[in-house]
Formats: structure tokens, sequence, C-alpha cells
């Protein structure tokens, strides 16, 4: 969910069960009416991101050939559609920094066979209208950020179809060259993206996360992300979670490379999302939204319990609202002091997608 101006705009789909083409909806608070604005043709709308002022949003898995992959920009004019990073299977992430537009993309060249999957970070100098690529030696590229003026890509090694494809095309991982680097920075001197192998993103991560040999992510698929990261008293703010379906495995926040620390919450909950905003004195306030599963003690039912914890300082924590229901809130959004949830579910279809406000 992503507020922009006076609207709420909301997320959907799902990369792997392509379901096909989404449409882009928003809710009005004020008249608490949705409409639908937009199609994206991509199998999943993932984030939404601010570039130079306008609202975009990255294709995260085209629904057409993956000669080129989308980016969609909306402006005063409307939304349009950019059709124009080559050989580009999804685009995870796109972001603007000193005026140029940045691009993580998924590339597939299968003139590279058996090695054609590679991450790959994109730059444009003119808005997006052009595209220089540099081939990265990972396979998933994830988020774009910022962290003391520096700009990063988290990236993963191991690209899932490399491991499910049976055939010599599909690629081994044990032959494609990798470096094994969680992490790129940009240089702007040489505007080219170099490998960070060394950097801890998620120090104190549940032990199979932290430690997962090369055997368990071909059994498991996940692969870690960095989704959403917000800048904060100085600080990136950023969840830990896996490429299935962004499953959420904790929040950390670091003032700079190897320097990030867990943040824990009473119960230790899931942390799904964070969001920032300012409360009722203006005051700039991180939110974070959690979930915890229970038995229902009358009914014997599964339901979750949603919680909302708020900091000025990122020390002090404190629990300003809960509710239970069914399913659990995938997202949020704050907006003119109240705050709207985004319930969810596993897979492309579920039952329990709804909208709660409180």
């Amino acid at each position: 969910m992503k507020v922009f101006g006076s609207r709420i705009y909301f997320g959907s789909g799902d990369v792997n069960a392509n379901t096909g083409a989404k449409d882009v909806w928003y809710l009005d608070p004020a008249t608490k009416k949705f409409s639908k604005e937009f199609t994206v043709d991509d199998e999943t709308i993932q984030t939404y991101r601010d570039c130079f002022g306008d609202l975009c949003i990255p294709g995260a898995d085209a629904t057409e050939s993956w000669a080129f992959g989308n980016f969609y920009r909306k402006n005063s004019v409307g939304w349009q559609k950019h059709r124009n990073l080559p050989s580009t299977s999804h685009v995870p992430d796109i972001y603007d920094y000193q005026g140029k537009l940045f691009a993580a993309v998924e590339l597939y060249e299968p003139v590279n066979s058996p090695c054609q999957y590679a991450a790959g970070l994109a730059v444009s100098s003119d808005q997006g209208n052009t595209w220089s690529v540099q081939r990265l030696p990972e396979n998933d590229a994830g988020t774009i950020f910022e962290l003391n003026g520096q700009l990063y890509m988290h990236a993963d090694p191991i690209h899932q179809w490399e491991i499910l494809t049976v055939s010599p095309a599909g690629g081994n991982p044990s032959t494609c060259p990798r470096v094994h680097s969680s992490l790129y920075q940009y240089n702007t001197t040489s505007a080219t993206a170099t490998p960070l192998p060394n950097v801890n993103l998620f120090p104190n991560a549940p032990a199979i996360i932290a430690t997962t040999p090369i055997s368990s992510i071909i059994t498991t698929l996940d692969i870690n992300m960095v989704p959403n990261p917000v800048t904060f008293q100085g600080k990136l703010v950023y969840l830990g979670a896996t490429l299935s379906n962004h499953n959420a495995f904790g929040l950390w926040s670091a003032s700079s490379l190897n320097q990030a620390q867990r943040i824990w919450f009473p119960g230790n909950p899931k942390v799904r999302d964070i969001k920032l905003d300012t409360d009722a004195s203006g005051v700039q306030t991180l939110y974070a939204l959690t979930s915890n599963p229970q038995i229902n003690g009358s009914s014997g039912t599964l339901e979750y319990r949603m919680a909302v914890f708020s900091t000025k300082d990122l020390n002090n924590w404190q629990e300003i609202l809960h509710f239970t229901a069914p399913t659990f809130a995938r997202s949020f959004a704050p907006y003119a002091g109240d705050f709207y949830f985004g319930m969810g579910g596993w897979g492309a279809a579920s039952a329990t997608s709804a909208l709660m406000h409180l």
C-alpha cells in the first residue's frame, strides 16, 4: 500500500502464480470509494516508488516477451507505460538518485546460455527514455536504496529457474560465474556497480536464513530480499524477507554497512510492513505492522493478532493499536490520523483479501 497525494494505492498479483495483467486500484479516503485507474502488463504490482515527484511502478513480471521489461509512471498527463528495459524479465525496483533513474533488473539473455539469467543495474540519464545496463554476476536483483548518500542494490546469487529447469539450458548454479555478493554499490565516478561480498545485512537473523547452504536454497527457493526500506533518523530501516511472497523474517536498522542491528518486538511477532508518517504533533514517526498467529479461545479457530508499533527515535517503541482477524495484514498505510490495512493471505487468489480501516 502506498499513499500518494490524497489517495491510497494497492498492490496485487503474484509473481509465481502468473495470473495475468493487474489493475491499479486506489482508495479515496475522503469518499471511501475505490477506483481503477490503469492496468499494467505485468503479473503483479509489488511496489510503488516516488520518481522525481511522480508515482512509478517497476514491472515485476512482464506478461509479454522478455525481450523488454516495463516500468510505469504517472505524471500530470496520467499513467504511461515504458517498455524499453532490454532483455529484462523482471524489474524488482526503480529509484531516482542524483538526477538519474535506476532500475534493478533481472536479465534473460538466451545468447548467454546456459547462464542466461543474471541480475543487472540499469541507469537512465533521460528520465527513463533510454537505458544503459550493467550485467552483474548474480541472478536475482533486488531493492535499490541509499545509505549515507551512497546508492546500493541488493542481489542474490541463486535464481529459482536455474534450479528448477532440468535441461542444460536452465543453467547450473555451480558452473555459472557468481560473486555471491548480496550487495552492490554504485560508483558515480566510474558509473558502474561494484560488489561488496562481505556485508551482513541480517545479523541475528534466523539460522536457516543466515547460514543456508546452497542445497537448502535449492530445496526451499527462499532468496533473501530487502523490501521497501525507509530512511529514518539518519539510518536505513528495512525488513529481511524471502522471495516467496516476501515472507518477512525480521526488521533491522543500519547506520552504516556492517553496522546493522535487529529490532525486536515483544512476543517476537512477524513484522509485515513499515511506514513513515507524522504524528498529530507533526513529528516524523516510524510505524511497524506486526502479526502473530493465535487460537481463538471461543471457537478454537486460527486467527491473527495484528499490532502497530510507533517510534520517534528507533530506541523506544510503543504499541498504539491492535486487532484480531481471520487472516493477517500484509501491508498498511497511515493517513490523516487513521490506519488502513490490506488483509491478505498466501497465493494469488486468496479469499481473505480485504481492506480494514481503523
